[in-house]
């Protein structure tokens, strides 16, 4: 064969990979597909919720408030484990739905397994070290001397399984690049129950932290092994593709490294103003300040659950579907207006009558402004999370990192700042500008990284700009009667305007069959007599 036509050759496979690859993609990127595995991601989370409501005071009463303490601290050590990954988990998502969309699909069996090798080399190094750091560490949190070996042992266990419990987000990480989100599901709801269920069982014989941490690490091992054949499931080329790839290790560290910049400073941001907050003024300001923000966090699920769904659909769409990429950009940074403005419009309208409701005259007189101003924050930050999404989905975590690293010094001076003027109503405004500004400069990224959404961003910065200001609107002393009808006027033209104005004539077209749909299947009940 000529040189020529090796070149030929080479070229019509190239040809024939795009090909399959652009089909593969728009599969695993449909609209039903994407919508159902966000529903799947709101129930992977929900087991865990309902099972902590139900066991965590049977747990408190059973165990003692410091034997509870320090179960708390291994369920956190435990959930964080993630962290020492070093984004790894992330960048197997990333970089397979690249190869994906690319039609590569003989790359991923080396991709997964040189993955899976770097994190139980991570994960025995963090073991060692918690191993080493545990004597220490028990000391440090000043646990009771009856309790002293009990938490030391406990401890000892959860390093032992860390190689396992880390290696747990390169499975997922697979699973989530095919947009088998049910699969996941289906492992977390159980996995949920049975970490807060398996104590509980455990206290029946014994309270010995020791044993009742080992239950929950042997659930998350039978998870991690139901993981791995859903794995092989999915895609049985990985069950003989092992190989050793010395190069993948460079893009792997490389993304993830920037990835775990944004993992710590983010959520140091997040936490850090409560801190200050105590330095600076009081604990009963903690207290104030800290409740209103938690409970506007719940509303982030509705966003994360969302958009934890997209991120692998950008990773296979932004290179070799561009316009397919910003219709999902476009679509999804409207659809969580429209979801997220009303909810936020609620808080924002009647957070006093709501905190008074709650936690009483006093939490609601000192809290109320701190809640719409946060709120008000979350809703900015909510679109946020989708540019957010997008840029690190086509591989720009660097560009998050670098952000998030410059936000840090800004925001703890200005945080600093406005606490000591004003309190925690200062420490809010910082927070909430925090979130303004963040999601406008990822935004703009996201514009510079695909022009073609640039109408979607010019609309959804102008929706943000005046949804605030009926918001702040509702932060003017109103009566109360005159409060109710402006929330109602509000509500209704919001309602109009979307149905109008952001939503497409198509998206109107399938609203209107959903709920037609809906209607055709509730029950009819016939008259008496017919």
């Amino acid at each position: 064969m000529t040189d020529a036509e090796s070149a030929d050759g080479r070229a019509a496979t190239d040809i024939e990979r795009t090909a399959q690859g652009a089909n593969l993609g728009k599969q695993l990127t449909r609209g039903r597909l994407l919508a159902r595995n966000t529903v799947w991601n709101f129930l992977g989370s929900g087991g865990a919720i309902v099972a902590a409501v139900v066991t965590v005071p049977l747990l408190v009463t059973g165990m003692g408030t410091a034997r509870y303490g320090v179960l708390l601290l291994v369920w956190m050590l435990v959930g964080y484990a993630g962290l020492f990954d070093l984004g790894t988990g992330r960048a197997l998502t990333k970089l397979t739905a690249d190869r994906i969309g690319a039609g590569r699909i003989d790359e991923i069996p080396g991709l997964f397994w040189m993955t899976m090798l770097l994190m139980a080399a991570l994960g025995v190094i963090v073991a060692l070290i918690i191993a080493m750091l545990t004597p220490w560490l028990v000391q440090l949190l000043r646990v009771p001397p009856e309790l002293l070996q009990e938490t030391q042992n406990a401890f000892y266990v959860v390093a032992l399984c860390l190689p396992v419990v880390i290696s747990t987000t390169g499975l997922s990480g697979m699973l989530e690049a095919w947009q088998r989100f049910d699969l996941i599901a289906l492992v977390n709801v159980p996995m949920g129950i049975l970490q807060y269920v398996g104590p509980l069982v455990v206290l029946y014989f014994t309270n010995n932290l020791a044993v009742m941490v080992a239950s929950i690490l042997i659930v998350r091992m039978a998870a991690w092994c139901v993981r791995l054949w859903m794995v092989f499931h999915v895609m049985p080329s990985l069950r003989h593709g092992y190989a050793w790839r010395p190069d993948y290790f460079g893009p792997l560290l490389s993304f993830g490294g920037w990835l775990t910049i944004t993992a710590i400073t983010s959520p140091l941001m997040v936490t850090l103003d409560r801190f200050q907050v105590g330095a600076l003024t009081s604990l009963d300001d903690v207290a104030y300040y800290a409740t209103p923000i938690d409970i506007l966090n719940r509303l982030l699920t509705i966003p994360v659950a969302l958009t934890g769904v997209l991120f692998p659909a950008f990773a296979v769409t932004y290179t070799h579907d561009n316009p397919r990429a910003a219709g999902l950009y476009g679509r999804t940074g409207r659809y969580i207006y429209l979801i997220m403005f009303p909810l936020v419009l609620v808080a924002v309208a009647f957070a006093t009558q709501g905190l008074t409701l709650w936690l009483g005259p006093t939490f609601a007189a000192n809290s109320a402004v701190v809640l719409q101003l946060i709120a008000i924050g979350v809703l900015f930050n909510s679109v946020g999370r989708l540019a957010f999404t997008f840029v690190i989905g086509v591989g720009k975590a660097k560009w998050s990192g670098l952000l998030h690293l410059a936000e840090l010094p800004i925001f703890v001076g200005l945080l600093y700042l406005l606490t000591t003027q004003y309190g925690i109503k200062g420490a809010a405004v910082a927070g909430m500008l925090r979130y303004m500004v963040d999601t406008v400069i990822l935004m703009l990224m996201v514009r510079r990284l695909l022009p073609a959404v640039t109408p979607d961003i010019r609309a959804l910065i102008l929706l943000l700009s005046g949804g605030a200001l009926l918001l702040f609107s509702f932060m003017l002393p109103l009566p109360p009667v005159y409060r109710v009808i402006w929330f109602g006027a509000v509500l209704t033209g919001f309602v109009g305007f979307a149905w109008l104005r952001v939503l497409s004539a198509q998206e109107r077209t399938q609203l209107t069959g959903v709920v037609a749909r809906a209607s055709a299947l509730r029950p009819r009940h016939n008259a008496p007599g017919s």
